[in-house]
Parts: structure tokens; C-alpha cells; sequence
């Protein structure tokens, strides 16, 4: 059973990590490593991902939310693994 299955339980289990977030939040402000303060990223929310899942089948429609490993993309794009094993990325 899934989140989507029963009404509001995805927001239920949202509102109960919101307190265990904010925690480690201000936890991890005051870390630093090499004198440097350590950065956190929040997480996407599910219209950034449906953003990203748009593009991303306007470029290969072949593509699936599914195929989220190496093990699951290999047998259909091997070029891509490649790619993103090179360790490329791109700037904003």
C-alpha cells in the first residue's frame, strides 16, 4: 500500500516530520567542516518533480518514472549511463 492509496496520509506523515526537520535544520547551520559551513539542500516538492518528469519525457518519451538505477537504464539508453557516470554537470 502506498501514500496515494489513503486520503491524507501523505500529508499526515509530512506534518509529522515537520518537528525531526527543523531539528536536524538547525543542527546542521551550525556545522562546519575545513571552517566551512555546511550546506543543506531542502528536498524537491512533487510539482518541482513533475516539472523535472516533463522535460525529461519531452527529450525521451522512451524514459519512465521506473527507471531510477543504473540496472534499469542500461539495457535501454547505455549512452546515458556513460554520460552520467563521466561525472558531467552543468551550471546555472
Amino acid at each position: 500500500m502506498c501514500a496515494e492509496q489513503v486520503p491524507g496520509l501523505k500529508d499526515a506523515i509530512a506534518d509529522s516530520l515537520e518537528a525531526p526537520k527543523t531539528l536536524l535544520y538547525s543542527l546542521f547551520r551550525r556545522l562546519k567542516l575545513k571552517d566551512e559551513p555546511v550546506r543543506e539542500f531542502h528536498a524537491s516538492s512533487d510539482c518541482d518533480i513533475d516539472a523535472f518528469w516533463d522535460v525529461i519525457r519531452e527529450v525521451d518519451e522512451t524514459l519512465t518514472r521506473n527507471d531510477t538505477t543504473a540496472k534499469l537504464l542500461l539495457p535501454k539508453k547505455p549512452s546515458l549511463i556513460a554520460i552520467a557516470s563521466a561525472g558531467i554537470t552543468c551550471s546555472a
